[in-house]
């Protein structure tokens, strides 16, 4: 009895990190790791034209009780992104960043992830 799927590796951020990115690249498994949203993912972000963000509408609206409204909408984008490029070259992946941000929270990134197979 062989594996016939493909092994998909999903972490939060405390798990980003060069060795986790080399060895699921060494095993040939794809990959979703959330990232800081630090200098490097900031700069990224900041790089990202208004036109190439994507509204998202949720069918599931949730309510806010302080600003007594539904927040229901957010936008995402996704970019070619190198990571963990302050080490060794050899450590250097080039993957997809996608980003989550809310409207609400005046455009602010609330969720980053680095994904690649």
């Amino acid at each position: 009895m062989g594996i016939t799927a493909r092994i998909v590796v999903r972490a939060d951020s405390a798990f980003f990190c060069h060795k986790v990115v080399a060895v699921c690249r060494a095993a040939g498994a794809a990959f979703s790791l959330a990232v800081a949203v630090k200098k490097q993912v900031r700069e990224a972000i900041a790089g990202i034209a208004g036109d190439a963000w994507t509204p998202i509408k949720y069918t599931a609206a949730v309510w806010d009780d302080q600003e007594e409204r539904w927040v229901s909408n957010a936008e995402i984008a996704e970019i070619p992104f190198t990571t963990v490029t302050s080490k060794k070259k050899r450590f250097h992946t080039t993957a997809r960043l996608t980003l989550r941000r809310v409207k609400r929270l005046n455009l602010r990134v609330s969720l980053a992830t680095v994904s690649g197979s």
